[in-house]
């Protein structure tokens, strides 16, 4: 894979790739982060990590992570 910038591939017959959607896998400090930055380059992101045990909400590690990126500054989310 190679970026999109000229002058960057290393031989004229790279193939450029885009990206039509990611999936981050672990919703804490660095995978929301990750995730943060991949939407912040417009490409949709999923979001996944593991059900905490006796948990009614299967969002809830996600849910704190997205919480915790609004409250950071600089954000790192865009709006």
């Amino acid at each position: 894979m190679h970026r999109r910038w000229p002058g960057n591939c290393h031989h004229s017959r790279g193939r450029i790739v885009t990206i039509a959607k990611a999936c981050v896998i672990g919703a804490g400090v660095m995978g929301s982060g990750i995730a943060a930055h991949i939407a912040n380059a417009g490409v949709p992101v999923l979001l996944l990590d593991i059900v905490p045990p006796n948990s009614t909400d299967r969002s809830s590690i996600a849910k704190a992570a997205l919480e915790r990126l609004a409250k950071e500054d600089p954000a790192p989310l865009m709006s």
